[in-house]
This record gives structure tokens, C-alpha cells and sequence, in this order.
């Protein structure tokens, strides 16, 4: 039986990092030899959580991301599930709060968080991020700047703050360079702190993402952000 992110991946949703391994859940663990790139755990499943007869239910996988990955991989997995339509987020809010164990906290705290509105992985990985450096920030925010209006990742707009997940394929051509100029011009001239995050950086080097965060809270708090500018 599929579980975890190798049933997140069966169900088509997209994932901050594709595991070296499928994960199979066995009620009964044979001594035999077990494929390579396979791994094997022990975990009885009810048949009400068993869908296809090879696979968790889309619920079932997503509470069990929850516990088996870290924070930023799990919340990935529930915006996805949210964003092509594959769950209800009250129903896996639902689905936390019936749980029992150790687990349901880890349930809880991604399904309260998961957001449909998420763009992608990456930028799950950078909310999460933000929220670890105390911004409360709402995926793709559209902001009216004089004639133009844009559409950015992530943003506070209690602190006037803007945070971009910049990735050199998605900007790498002239024109998208040129439209990102621009954007972020005017949003800084508005009185917006606009962050370019890496993708590098924000999956490979969290310290230092949460503390250029964290110094742009400390900023905005201190009233520091420039004039403001109505949304």
C-alpha cells in the first residue's frame, strides 16, 4: 500500500522534494528480499482508508505527510491536495481534529496552515519561512500600484511587506526580468519592502532565510518601512 509522499505522488500532487524511495505500508511483514528503492514499514490500514486497493485515501496521505515529513514538505503536499481540487480544506481540518496520538498535533498545525492559493512547493517551503520569522503573510496577494496591478507570492500587508519566490527559470528570460523590474520598483516606491528569495536559499539554507525575515519584521515593527500607501 502507497503512503506518504509516494501516495502524494500517485495522486499527481506536486512535492517540495521527490524521495529516492516508494514507501509501502505492510500489514504483515514477510522475510523476504525487498526491492531496492523500496522501503517497507509496518502499519495496518483500515479498508475505509485504503483507496484503489494499492494506496491511502487522498485525506489519509495527506495526515500521514504531516508525520512522516518535515513541516515545509507536508504543508507542500496539503496546499497541492488543496490546489487541484483533491480535498476540501474543511474536511481536512476535519480530518486532523478526529485523529488521536502523538501525530495529531503535527495534523493539526499543517491542516489548519495548508493553503489552495499556494502557487507551488517552493513557495509553501518560503511561507513557511515567513511564518517561522513571525510574518503573517497571505499567498498571492493582488496590490494596485498607481495604473498597475500585481500579483505577489506572499505579503503582510499589516507590515507592508512583499516576499518573492524568484526562481531563474521562471525569470530568466528578458521580458520577465524587464517585469520584475518594474514591479518591484513600484512596489518599493509605494512603501513595500519587497524580499527576493532564492530557491536555493529557501530550501537549502533556512537560518539564514529566517533571520533576513526576521530583520525585515524587526524593521517594519520599529516603523521604519517608508510612507504608506493604501492596497
Amino acid at each position: 500500500m502507497l503512503i506518504g509522499a509516494s501516495a502524494a505522488r500517485h495522486w499527481g500532487w506536486e512535492l517540495l522534494r521527490v524521495p529516492g524511495t516508494v514507501t509501502v505500508a505492510v500489514r504483515h511483514h514477510r522475510r523476504a528480499s525487498t526491492p531496492k528503492r523500496v522501503r517497507i514499514v509496518l502499519r495496518p490500514l483500515p479498508e475505509e482508508e485504503i483507496a484503489e486497493g494499492i494506496v491511502t485515501t487522498r485525506l489519509r496521505t495527506v495526515l500521514d505527510c504531516s508525520v512522516l515529513l518535515p513541516f515545509e514538505e507536508a504543508l507542500a503536499v496539503a496546499d497541492s491536495a488543496l490546489r487541484f481540487g483533491s480535498l476540501d480544506h474543511d474536511d481536512l481540518i476535519a480530518g486532523a481534529r478526529r485523529s488521536r496520538g502523538p501525530g495529531r498535533r503535527a495534523k493539526l498545525r499543517v491542516a489548519t496552515l495548508a493553503d489552495g492559493n499556494a502557487a507551488n512547493p517552493f513557495e509553501s517551503a518560503l511561507r513557511v519561512r515567513c511564518l517561522d520569522a513571525g510574518l503573517g503573510v497571505d499567498c498571492q496577494v493582488p496590490i494596485r500600484v498607481g495604473r498597475h496591478r500585481f500579483r505577489v507570492d506572499l505579503a503582510d500587508s499589516t507590515r507592508r511587506i512583499v516576499v518573492e519566490g524568484d526562481s531563474f527559470a521562471h525569470h530568466a528570460s528578458p521580458e520577465a526580468f524587464a517585469r520584475d523590474c518594474i514591479r518591484y520598483t513600484e512596489l518599493t516606491v509605494a512603501g513595500w519592502t519587497v524580499l527576493r528569495m532564492p530557491y536555493r536559499a529557501v530550501v537549502d539554507d533556512p537560518d539564514w532565510c529566517r533571520a533576513m525575515l526576521q530583520a525585515a519584521v524587526d524593521r517594519a515593527d520599529r516603523g521604519e518601512t517608508g510612507h504608506r500607501a493604501g492596497l
